[in-house]
């Protein structure tokens, strides 16, 4: 299909007084969420949003699939604010309501770390805290449209597109997003014994967030129903004498009670593909479609939007069960048929994705200078007036996504798998000199070393490779309808 289709406008949606209010009460009521709106700042390059107090919770994108109401929760883990429920989703094409099972996750707009050390002093008016086309009475994070909630929410709804218009299978529905003064939890396990030693951080303690903490026993809870699971305020003291490592329970959470946070509503997908390569009905066969369809998406995208995922991992890739027996694929006048195996695997989480979309590129803060990822990629923002050398420019790698994704599979990958899916992977480790970058310590340096040097993992070319030749069949028996193209 053409690109021009794919770079359609947005348009907006303006919400009837009774549907939103629906809405939003159902927020407060099932998810503690408060001050509930839709707007966000990438709003403003696309369509004009008044500047009056009911506009940021009447304007949105418009769709296919609206969330009009949350309904119950119905699963939930103790170290993330995510969740799985019931939700109504209204379909406009259709103009029906029916109830759908719904992934919601909550996503912070400001930093969590600032938010425990206080840094930000969120006080007062809580709509200050909120993105606002009008408001410049805040913190520039919150109205930035490189922040990671709002990218997230943006690429999630442009990629469902591609897979409601059957462009792509690969991405999950998008049913809308909503941004609010909600509670946040935040695992500050590995920054824990860091964390005891800081005054301040104890000081914080029930003034700014509470610290729930969950022994070894509750670690099969994580992925159960929703339950009581054991948690309790703690205190401890800072003394390194008294304390060995042993003594502190496994996991501790940061509970942050009012915090600006973006909820992002899609379709609920069954299992990650690290839940598979553990699973003991795992087979190699599925995994290798797997690989063909990931291959796939990521070439559509490079193609149209210049897109890298930038954190492919095997919790990162999920799946949804299917009655379809194949997928079909026409690539540069060939033509595949690819074996489901009863399960068609999708992309999630955007939030580090860098991609431009009618000419404006999107990049996250992350990447920025004093960033959490500082140094992986050149942050095209940047000015560096101090420096007395040129520094060197470092673009998004498109090797990058399915290289990092063939390293968490090769750590999980069953021995029984043969040796030629095992080589297939590892080639595409290997960097501009040949060496594998399997090899080195997983930390930020191999992000960097994977971002800078490795070219053996493109996803147009891998779709070119041996391992998917099984998968070719003649022009005259392929689909004339339902196939996916590039």
């Amino acid at each position: 299909m053409k690109d021009s289709i794919l770079q359609q406008y947005i348009e907006y949606y303006k919400w009837d007084r009774k549907d939103y209010q629906r809405l939003f009460q159902s927020a407060r009521d099932k998810l503690s969420l408060y001050s509930g709106q839709f707007y966000m700042p990438m709003f403003s390059l696309y369509y004009f949003v008044h500047n009056t107090p009911r506009a940021p919770k009447t304007i949105d994108m418009s769709r296919r699939y609206y969330l009009q109401e949350w309904l119950d929760t119905t699963k939930e883990r103790y170290y993330n604010s995510n969740r799985v429920g019931d939700a109504i989703i209204y379909d406009s094409s259709r103009n029906i309501s029916d109830m759908r099972k719904v992934f919601c996750k909550s996503i912070p707009i400001l930093d969590p770390m600032h938010c425990i050390n206080n840094n930000y002093n969120l006080h007062g008016n809580q709509s200050h805290y909120l993105p606002s086309g009008y408001s410049f009475n805040t913190f520039q994070k919150i109205n930035s449209m490189d922040n990671s909630a709002y990218i997230d929410t943006f690429c999630s709804y442009l990629l469902g597109q591609l897979t409601l218009n059957k462009q792509s299978p690969s991405f999950p529905l998008f049913y809308g997003s909503l941004n609010g003064i909600g509670e946040y939890k935040y695992d500050i396990t590995e920054e824990y014994p860091e964390l005891r030693m800081d005054k301040c951080f104890h000081q914080n303690i029930d003034k700014h967030f509470r610290l729930d903490y969950y022994g070894s026993d509750t670690e099969d809870s994580a992925d159960s129903d929703v339950e009581d699971v054991y948690r309790d305020d703690i205190s401890i003291t800072s003394d390194k004498e008294s304390h060995s490592s042993e003594e502190y329970p496994e996991d501790y959470i940061a509970v942050i009670p009012k915090m600006p946070i973006q909820l992002l509503f899609i379709e609920s997908l069954e299992a990650t593909l690290e839940d598979y390569l553990n699973h003991e009905d795992f087979k190699e066969e599925v995994l290798i479609s797997c690989l063909f369809q990931v291959s796939f998406a990521l070439a559509m995208l490079q193609r149209r939007y210049q897109f890298t995922h930038n954190d492919l991992h095997i919790n990162n890739i999920m799946y949804n069960s299917t009655e379809s027996k194949y997928l079909y694929y026409k690539i540069n006048n060939k033509y595949y048929r690819v074996p489901t195996y009863g399960k068609i695997f999708k992309i999630i989480d955007f939030g580090r994705a860098i991609f431009t979309f009618k000419h404006k590129t999107y990049m996250n803060d992350v990447f920025s200078r004093h960033g959490e990822a500082g140094g992986q990629y050149s942050y095209p923002s940047q000015v560096t007036f101090s420096e007395s050398k040129k520094t060197e420019n470092y673009s998004p790698n498109y090797s990058f996504d399915m290289c990092r994704l063939a390293m968490t599979i090769l750590e999980e990958l069953s021995p029984t798998v043969s040796e030629t899916v095992v080589a297939f992977l590892r080639d595409m480790c290997r960097n501009d000199k040949g060496d594998n970058l399997c090899e080195m310590n997983d930390d930020f340096s191999l992000y960097i070393a994977i971002g800078q040097t490795a070219n053996n993992a493109l996803p147009r070319e891998i779709l070119e490779s041996q391992m998917f030749h099984e998968y070719r069949i003649s022009k005259k028996l392929f689909p004339r309808k339902s196939f996916y193209t590039l």
